[in-house]
């Protein structure tokens, strides 16, 4: 079970709040990488919808052949494992 990226993102907040640390370096590192879960969160849903876009005008008439079968095909495999 993968816990949603956003919440993990979140726990790790709170954790870099409470965590006692001499330095307060954990906390920054902890920090850190919340802000970079949710970075790479962004991104991936900015490809998701691009992938989608892309998808999304092929021609399935096949009047004007925009993307081939195959690289749809593969595209639409390639969502699913992001999902």
């Amino acid at each position: 079970m993968n816990t949603d990226t956003l919440i993990l993102a979140s726990a790790m907040d709170i954790l870099s709040r409470d965590i006692q640390s001499n330095d307060g370096g954990a906390n920054a590192a902890i920090a850190e990488a919340a802000d970079r879960l949710r970075t790479l969160h962004r991104h991936l849903e900015n490809v998701k919808t691009a992938l989608r876009d892309a998808i999304s005008t092929y021609d399935s008439d096949r009047k004007v052949v925009l993307i081939s079968a195959e690289r749809q095909e593969a595209w639409n495999a390639a969502l699913q494992n992001t999902e």
